[in-house]
């Protein structure tokens, strides 16, 4: 059973437009906790503005010489401590999993969002750069978001609350103060800013490193095979360095961006203590007032401090959230309809009505107007060169892509009016490449239904074939196959795939050119289980090889992305055109060749035929 996919807020345009807006959007179910956590920062930030209060009468009480004042004062000292210590743990442990939790909604609705974004989108998107948003920058956005709640908030509280008071004391003094709040800002602002650019840079660098180490580990055979490790070894240092080179401006700013906060704030205490000075001397302020004061200024060090730091490490955030909501407003093209129709059984009869169909509005047409109407449990072939559009027939079939003219229907329904999960129930899919993940074999079979017994499992590797080498592997169904099924030969993978394929007793079967990387036994085992499982079924087969379409009932012959040709075998072979001349140049080149023959001259001859 498909467990429903739960949908977080954050995709549409009725959310904020602002980078941090939407990411506050994920906030709503948290909302009583977050409230919680407001609380407690008000209360830290009150506990703040009472140590100033405490100081004064402290200092009061000292010079009037009044002890038992005095050690009551300090009791009440330690229990405001312990109350500061007490809310300023319950807020940042609140925020701790509030982040948690948002970040853990926002990674999901983007790996989500990506499993619905079309195969374009798939086939013009670096994994390296998917996975580089999908884990370090949602990272970034959770440091950034915690950053906010956990120092930006009970810290500027702080920094409002002891300013409030401190006007209070001596608003003289007060405003000296406060004149260093604009370079403060200036100066912060300048360095985020700086920050924010140079970790995008970091960000697109980190992405290019993912990308050529997995593309080099996944392709390491190919790789060793032509002695290039050497090459992606120097690309992979190439864009490390220049990595380097972006870190090492990261730490420059933030090395020079701290002590230069820490300066500004020493020659504003010095101000202070020099003008506080000076206001008791001319009797506007005493000195139990000033020491609260200076006790206000040293508490005002780490809100200061901290705002300074973080402000750096939330812009950082912004260019990660940037680049995630990048993503997550990458259009979804293959919408499901608003009342889908759900299919309880289906015949398997498909029509093919005047389908056109192209990637982008400016690119010529893949496909056009192709007419074609399939009867229940017939078998239909697709061949012709690379490009002409079969495998695209197969993808729109498959509801991969929706036909840009025309309609394709199964069973009288036109496919957009279906609910997608359950029409791909109706159908099995077996494609050039084999996709194996790791795991067991059991776990690979049941991939197209995790409810099935074993028994059910096995019987449809059986019907694969696979069974004869299933049975021999310690652990049987079991055994572990590896990363991407790397223990199992091609036909070994191949069979599983068709095994998973059947597992479902689909209606309908699409095979896409599932023999063509085969050798000749496996090929003769696949071909042999690829028969047994077409009969009854409606099926789709993508081939390369014409021998493996003889007896299909109708064969369409595909030419830059138009029929050219439909018919059995026997009567495309009696019309002497595409088929026949495709046909008779394939086995022509699987003949022996006669002496004195110049075979690539002959082959080119006879391209030139068909073409």
């Amino acid at each position: 059973m498909n467990k429903k996919v739960v949908a977080f807020p954050g995709f549409s345009g009725q959310y904020l437009r602002s980078t941090y807006g939407r990411i506050f959007a994920f906030l709503k179910p948290y909302r009583g906790r977050l409230v919680a956590s407001v609380v407690l920062s008000v209360l830290f930030a009150i506990c703040n503005m009472l140590f100033m209060s405490l100081i004064r009468d402290v200092s009061r009480e000292m010079g009037n010489k009044n002890l038992a004042y005095f050690n009551n004062h300090m009791i009440l000292a330690l229990i405001l401590l312990a109350a500061r210590l007490i809310t300023q743990y319950g807020q940042s442990y609140l925020m701790a999993i509030i982040g948690n939790q948002v970040i853990t909604d926002v990674r999901t609705t983007l790996f989500q969002h990506f499993t619905r974004l079309s195969l374009t989108f798939h086939t013009r998107q670096k994994i390296g750069d998917m996975m580089s948003r999908l884990f370090s920058d949602v990272d970034r956005v959770k440091q950034g978001l915690i950053a906010s709640f956990d120092l930006i908030l009970p810290q500027t509280l702080t920094l409002i609350g002891i300013i409030g008071y401190l006007l209070v004391l001596s608003w003289r003094l007060t405003i000296v103060s406060i004149v260093s709040v604009p370079v403060f800002l200036f100066v912060t602002q300048y360095f985020a800013q700086r920050m924010k650019v140079v970790w995008g840079r970091i960000q697109r660098k980190y992405a290019d490193l993912n990308q050529i180490a997995q593309e080099t580990l996944a392709n390491i055979k190919i790789v060793k095979a032509y002695a290039k490790e050497d090459v992606a070894v120097a690309q992979f240092a190439a864009i490390s360095k220049k990595n380097l080179e972006s870190h090492t401006k990261e730490v420059r700013f933030k090395s020079l961006m701290e002590p230069s906060i820490a300066y500004l704030h020493f020659l504003i205490v010095v101000v202070v203590v020099w003008f506080g000075g000076f206001q008791v001397v001319k009797g506007y302020l005493t000195i139990p007032e000033l020491m609260a004061y200076f006790t206000g200024v040293l508490l005002l060090t780490d809100p200061v401090r901290l705002l300074s730091s973080v402000y750096a490490q939330v812009y950082e955030s912004f260019a990660s959230s940037d680049r995630l909501f990048q993503m997550m407003d990458e259009p979804i093209v293959v919408q499901e309809s608003t009342h889908p129709v759900t299919l309880q059984s289906v015949r398997g009869e498909v029509v093919f009505d005047h389908v056109g169909f192209h990637y982008d509005a400016d690119r010529a047409e893949v496909l056009s107007d192709i007419n074609l109407r399939v009867e229940p449990g017939q078998m239909i072939a697709f061949v012709g060169l690379s490009g002409s559009g079969k495998t695209t027939l197969a993808n729109l079939l498959l509801r991969f892509y929706d036909p840009t003219g025309g309609r394709i229907c199964i069973d009288g329904h036109d496919l957009r009016e279906l609910a997608v999960a359950s029409y791909r129930k109706h159908i099995g899919f077996v494609p050039q490449e084999t996709a194996l993940f790791r795991g067991t074999i059991l776990d690979n079979i049941r991939y197209s239904d995790p409810s099935a017994t074993e028994d059910e499992v096995k019987r449809a590797a059986e019907m694969a074939n696979a069974w004869e080498f299933i049975d021999r592997l310690p652990g049987k169904l079991r055994a572990r196959i590896g990363d991407r099924g790397q223990q199992l030969s091609g036909g070994q993978m191949q069979r599983l795939a068709l095994a998973r394929a059947v597992l479902i007793n689909p209606e309908i079967l699409i095979l896409d050119e599932a023999t063509s990387a085969l050798d000749s036994k496996s090929e003769q085992l696949v071909q042999a289980a690829i028969e047994a499982l077409m009969k009854g079924r409606t099926s789709f087969v993508i081939a390369h090889r014409l021998s493996t379409v003889r007896h299909a009932d109708k064969i369409v012959v595909l030419e830059h992305g138009r029929i050219v040709e439909t018919g059995s075998h026997a009567e495309l072979m009696a019309k002497n055109g595409h088929y026949a001349k495709m046909h008779d140049l394939q086995f022509r080149q699987a003949a022996p060749e006669p002496e004195n023959l110049n075979v690539e001259e002959a082959n080119i001859e006879t391209k030139k035929e068909i073409f």
